[in-house]
Protein backbone atom coordinates (compact mmCIF):
# COMPACT_ATOMS: atom_id res chain seq x y z
CA UNK A 1 0.00 0.00 0.00
CA UNK A 2 3.05 2.49 0.63
CA UNK A 3 4.50 1.56 -2.68
CA UNK A 4 1.29 2.70 -4.65
CA UNK A 5 1.15 6.04 -2.54
CA UNK A 6 4.75 6.43 -3.46
CA UNK A 7 4.13 5.93 -6.77
CA UNK A 8 1.21 8.16 -7.07
CA UNK A 9 2.92 11.22 -5.30
CA UNK A 10 5.60 10.43 -8.01
CA UNK A 11 3.09 10.51 -10.73
CA UNK A 12 1.33 13.84 -9.36
CA UNK A 13 5.08 15.38 -8.90
CA UNK A 14 5.94 14.61 -12.29
CA UNK A 15 2.81 15.80 -14.09
CA UNK A 16 3.22 18.67 -12.30
CA UNK A 17 6.42 19.41 -13.69
CA UNK A 18 5.50 18.25 -17.01
CA UNK A 19 2.25 21.32 -16.45
CA UNK A 20 4.57 23.54 -15.83
CA UNK A 21 7.24 23.49 -18.36
CA UNK A 22 4.26 23.58 -20.90
CA UNK A 23 2.74 26.75 -19.23
CA UNK A 24 6.19 28.43 -19.34
CA UNK A 25 6.81 27.65 -23.02
CA UNK A 26 3.13 29.24 -24.23
CA UNK A 27 3.21 32.12 -22.07
CA UNK A 28 3.44 35.10 -24.15
CA UNK A 29 6.35 37.87 -23.60
CA UNK A 30 5.02 41.01 -21.58
CA UNK A 31 5.15 43.41 -24.80
CA UNK A 32 3.65 41.07 -26.36
CA UNK A 33 -0.17 42.59 -27.59
CA UNK A 34 -2.67 40.34 -28.04
CA UNK A 35 -5.66 40.64 -30.08
CA UNK A 36 -7.62 38.22 -30.92
CA UNK A 37 -6.50 38.70 -34.84
CA UNK A 38 -2.85 38.68 -34.23
CA UNK A 39 -0.52 39.22 -31.39
CA UNK A 40 2.87 41.40 -31.73
CA UNK A 41 5.61 42.81 -29.84
CA UNK A 42 5.47 46.17 -30.96
CA UNK A 43 8.85 47.97 -32.62
CA UNK A 44 9.84 50.85 -30.32
CA UNK A 45 11.50 52.51 -34.02
CA UNK A 46 9.15 54.52 -36.18
CA UNK A 47 9.11 54.97 -39.64
CA UNK A 48 8.28 59.37 -39.68
CA UNK A 49 6.09 58.39 -42.69
CA UNK A 50 3.66 56.67 -40.41
CA UNK A 51 3.09 59.60 -38.32
CA UNK A 52 2.55 62.02 -41.53
CA UNK A 53 0.08 59.27 -43.17
CA UNK A 54 -2.44 58.65 -40.39
CA UNK A 55 -5.52 60.64 -40.41
CA UNK A 56 -7.78 58.74 -38.06
CA UNK A 57 -8.64 59.58 -34.65
CA UNK A 58 -8.61 55.82 -33.17
CA UNK A 59 -5.44 53.83 -32.77
CA UNK A 60 -3.91 51.02 -30.83
CA UNK A 61 -1.33 52.29 -28.06
CA UNK A 62 0.49 50.38 -25.55
CA UNK A 63 1.68 52.03 -22.00
CA UNK A 64 4.44 51.04 -19.80
CA UNK A 65 2.45 50.27 -16.63
CA UNK A 66 -1.50 49.46 -15.65
CA UNK A 67 -2.60 53.55 -15.46
CA UNK A 68 -4.27 54.16 -12.34
CA UNK A 69 -7.16 56.45 -12.02
CA UNK A 70 -4.87 59.53 -11.59
CA UNK A 71 -2.66 58.58 -15.06
CA UNK A 72 -6.15 57.73 -17.01
CA UNK A 73 -7.36 61.32 -16.18
CA UNK A 74 -3.97 63.21 -17.06
CA UNK A 75 -4.37 61.00 -20.34
CA UNK A 76 -7.23 61.71 -20.90
CA UNK A 77 -6.53 65.26 -20.19
CA UNK A 78 -3.59 64.84 -22.99
CA UNK A 79 -6.07 63.68 -25.82
CA UNK A 80 -6.23 60.08 -25.09
CA UNK A 81 -9.13 58.41 -24.80
CA UNK A 82 -8.57 54.94 -23.12
CA UNK A 83 -11.63 52.67 -24.78
CA UNK A 84 -11.04 48.90 -24.76
CA UNK A 85 -8.21 46.74 -23.03
CA UNK A 86 -6.22 44.60 -24.64
CA UNK A 87 -4.13 42.68 -22.50
CA UNK A 88 0.07 43.52 -21.58
CA UNK A 89 -0.79 47.16 -21.25
CA UNK A 90 -2.74 48.07 -24.48
CA UNK A 91 -5.82 49.92 -25.54
CA UNK A 92 -7.62 50.82 -28.51
CA UNK A 93 -7.82 54.36 -27.99
CA UNK A 94 -9.54 57.55 -29.35
CA UNK A 95 -7.21 60.88 -29.51
CA UNK A 96 -8.57 64.36 -29.37
CA UNK A 97 -6.78 67.63 -29.53
CA UNK A 98 -3.34 65.23 -29.87
CA UNK A 99 -1.67 63.85 -32.72
CA UNK A 100 0.13 60.31 -32.94
CA UNK A 101 3.62 61.76 -32.90
CA UNK A 102 2.44 63.79 -29.58
CA UNK A 103 1.00 61.01 -27.84
CA UNK A 104 4.07 58.79 -28.63
CA UNK A 105 6.21 61.36 -26.93
CA UNK A 106 3.80 61.25 -23.55
CA UNK A 107 5.33 59.84 -20.43
CA UNK A 108 3.84 56.65 -19.74
CA UNK A 109 3.44 55.75 -23.44
CA UNK A 110 4.80 53.32 -25.17
CA UNK A 111 4.01 52.55 -28.59
CA UNK A 112 1.26 53.76 -31.07
CA UNK A 113 0.31 52.31 -34.27
CA UNK A 114 -2.80 51.73 -36.82
CA UNK A 115 -5.96 49.58 -35.87
CA UNK A 116 -5.97 47.15 -38.94
CA UNK A 117 -8.70 45.82 -40.91
CA UNK A 118 -8.61 42.37 -39.25
CA UNK A 119 -8.26 44.00 -36.23
CA UNK A 120 -12.15 45.35 -36.86
CA UNK A 121 -13.21 41.68 -37.66
CA UNK A 122 -14.90 39.32 -35.36
CA UNK A 123 -12.53 36.21 -34.66
CA UNK A 124 -15.48 34.08 -35.77
CA UNK A 125 -15.72 35.47 -38.67
CA UNK A 126 -12.37 34.94 -39.39
CA UNK A 127 -12.33 31.31 -38.50
CA UNK A 128 -15.91 30.24 -39.77
CA UNK A 129 -16.84 32.70 -42.10
CA UNK A 130 -20.12 34.60 -43.04
CA UNK A 131 -23.43 33.13 -41.73
CA UNK A 132 -25.53 31.24 -44.68
CA UNK A 133 -28.19 33.69 -43.26
CA UNK A 134 -26.19 36.65 -44.45
CA UNK A 135 -25.12 35.33 -47.93
CA UNK A 136 -26.72 36.48 -51.05
CA UNK A 137 -29.56 33.92 -53.17
CA UNK A 138 -26.37 32.49 -55.39
CA UNK A 139 -24.80 31.91 -51.78
CA UNK A 140 -21.54 33.52 -52.32
CA UNK A 141 -21.83 36.76 -51.38
CA UNK A 142 -22.65 38.71 -48.91
CA UNK A 143 -25.89 40.44 -48.91
CA UNK A 144 -25.88 44.36 -48.58
CA UNK A 145 -27.61 45.83 -45.58
CA UNK A 146 -29.13 49.37 -45.55
CA UNK A 147 -29.37 50.98 -42.08
CA UNK A 148 -32.64 52.72 -42.10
Amino acid sequence: MLFLILVGILFLIEFNIFVTAISVNKQPTPNNILLKSRQFTPDKEYDVSFFSSLTNKHFLIQLENFPIIGERKALENAGIKLLDYIPNKAWFVSLDKITPRQAVNLVGVKWIGDILAEDKISSYIIEKGIGEWARDEKGTNPREIEAV
